[in-house]
This record gives C-alpha cells, sequence and structure tokens, in this order.
C-alpha cells in the first residue's frame, strides 16, 4: 500500500471515487465511517459541501484519508475475488524440471517424474499439456482405473475414441492405430496407482508407436519401479525411462517464486510461508496456497486486509485439535 504523503492525491477523483463506491456498495455512509476511520460528520460535509467549494476543512488531508480508505478497499476487493480461484501456473526452478522431461517424452521417450505434495507437478503437466496442443493427452489414475482395461478406456475418452468396455486387447489396438506417426505425448498422472500389467501395457505402446509417455506420481512409483521387492518384473519398463525426476520436497526457490507470483513482498508474511512450504510433513506450496486462503478469508470477514498476523493465525488454525469427551 502507497503513503499519500508521498504522492500527490487529487481531491476531486477521492471525492467522485467515495460517492461511486457508495452508490456501488449500497454501503450507508454510517457504515463507511466506522470501515474509514472517518467521523460521519466529516464525510458528510466534505461530500456534500466540496463540489461547491465550501468545504471548510482541509479537503487535501480529506483527500488522503479517502485515498487510504480506498486502498483498502482495493485491496480487500482483489483477494475475495481470488481467494478461491485456482492459482495459476507459476514457473519454478522444479516446475522447469518436469517440463524439462516432458520435452524430452516428446522425443518419442518415455520419462518418470515421482515428487512429494505440493511440488507443483500437476500443474507443470497441465500447463505442458496445454501448451502442446491436441496430441497430447493426460489421464489421472485412480484406485478404479488402475488396470490395464480401465487404464486404456480413460485414453480413448481423452483421445475421443469409441471402444467397447472390457475389450482390452481392441482398445490397446484401436489406441495404437491413432497415435501412431502423430509424434503426441501422453501423461498418466498418479500412475503410481497402475498395476503392472498397466504399466506393461503402456511400455507395449510406447513400443508399437513411439508414443511419448509421462509416468507422474509420487515417491512410491519410483520405488516400485527401482527399489520394490518385484523389481525385475519392471526391467523391460525400467530400461526405456529416458529420465527421472525425484524430489520430495519444493525448493526454497519455489516458494519465493510463488510469493512473488501473489505479490507477497512483507518479509513477515514470507518466512512463515517458505518455511511451511520447505518443511518435511508439510504440503509443500499446496499448503502454503491453502494458508493463505485461510488468512484472507479471516482478514475479510474482519474487514482488513491480510497481514503477518494473519498468516499466523491461518497457520494455527489447521494445527488446531479438537480433544472429544474431556472436560474442558
Amino acid at each position: 500500500m502507497n503513503d499519500p504523503k508521498n504522492m500527490p492525491i487529487d481531491i476531486g477523483e477521492m471525492h467522485a471515487w467515495l460517492k461511486e463506491y457508495q452508490l456501488r456498495s449500497h454501503k450507508s455512509w454510517s457504515a463507511i465511517s466506522r470501515e474509514s476511520g472517518i467521523g460521519k460528520g466529516t464525510i458528510s460535509t466534505f461530500m456534500s459541501l466540496w463540489p461547491k467549494g465550501d468545504y471548510p476543512g482541509n479537503a487535501q488531508n480529506m483527500a488522503e484519508r479517502v485515498f487510504q480508505y480506498r486502498q483498502k478497499v482495493d485491496n480487500q476487493e482483489k483477494h475475495a475475488s481470488a481467494v478461491l480461484e485456482r492459482p495459476d501456473f507459476v514457473a519454478t526452478p522444479t516446475s522447469n524440471r518436469v517440463l524439462g522431461l516432458c520435452q524430452l517424452s516428446a522425443m518419442g521417450r518415455i520419462v518418470a517424474v515421482a515428487t512429494g505434495p505440493g511440488t507443483g507437478k500437476t500443474y507443470s503437466l497441465e500447463h505442458f499439456r496445454s501448451a502442446f496442443g491436441d496430441t497430447c493427452w493426460m489421464i489421472t489414475l485412480r484406485e478404479s482405473t488402475k488396470t490395464p482395461a480401465a487404464m486404456l478406456m480413460e485414453v480413448m475418452r481423452q483421445m475421443g475414441l469409441h471402444g467397447r468396455r472390457g475389450w482390452t486387447q481392441q482398445c490397446s489396438s484401436e489406441i495404437i492405430e491413432y497415435v501412431r506417426h502423430k509424434k503426441g505425448v501422453l501423461i498418466v498422472d498418479e500412475a503410481n496407482h497402475a498395476l503392472l500389467p498397466t504399466l506393461e501395457e503402456l511400455r507395449a505402446i510406447h513400443d508399437a508407436t513411439e508414443l511419448g509417455i509421462v509416468l507422474a506420481g509420487n515417491e512410491e512409483l519410483h520405488t516400485r519401479i527401482h527399489g520394490g521387492t518385484n523389481r525385475h518384473a519392471y526391467a523391460r519398463l525400467m530400461s526405456r525411462i529416458s529420465g527421472w525426476l525425484l524430489q520430495d520436497l519444493p525448493e526454497e526457490r519455489d516458494v519465493e517464486m510463488y510469493l512473488d507470483h501473489l505479490d507477497i513482498i512483507e518479509p513477515d508474511m514470507r518466512r512463515p510461508l517458505i518455511e511451511v512450504g520447505i518443511s518435511p510433513g508439510h504440503g509443500g506450496l499446496r499448503e502454503v496456497q491453502q494458508i493463505i486462503q485461510q488468512a484472507q478469508l479471516i482478514a475479510i470477514g474482519e474487514d482488513e486486509v491480510i497481514s503477518a498476523d494473519y498468516i499466523k493465525r491461518a497457520r494455527r488454525m489447521r494445527s488446531m485439535k479438537v480433544l472429544r469427551g474431556m472436560a474442558a
């Protein structure tokens, strides 16, 4: 926020803004007086007499006080509109590594991304899919789609193909014919859910078509393929993986760039958020985002602007535990 003492404030502009805001917000002058800290009588006199040139007080000082109130309102409206919006993609060192592997997959390779929560993996994958165009497809596996048949149906749905449910071989053949010579990329997020036969089916499609494949998931994906008890069964797949990213936490620079993107520049606000973002046992950038959103909601509810105090309160709320059945 800007100090009105350090910049020229136009009295007429502030008078017009206050009049427009009162009409737009449908707030009474009493409510505006409480929110701004300017006396109701002072506001009434300024609004009625200044246009006539009869305002008896210091009009410049009044304009500066209105300007301060306007900054508060602008900040609240900005945060209120953005608080529940899905964050934009932010280019960070970690996201650049993910995108680099995606670009390698576009050369007809299989790559793998195994990261902890809140590193920005999925945002990066979605960004690549949007940038690459119509020959990049993305599916997200779940417990219900971890089998070869269910996975193939998901792939066909993303490609706009229509196969008969349960006909695994037919679905696989149709996908192979569709992607052949397209030089496309298939992104499989949450690939740690995939059964071994599902991963082998993806490998077979790659072998038949040179379709680029990005296998993305958590650290379990890396453990299963490299160090699991059944790792020899993954040997054919592992030999085809051209690049890996294994990272359990965001880097400090990731969090800094994310906060820069949100225009959070105050050191007292940044320090606790960076601490959360890079600490084991937390949720990385996802938890940072949730704390900021919670802090914004608290501040809006109290008709204030987000500050370090609201960040602290939001962190405390996340760590609160309710003990049931115990005397107060």
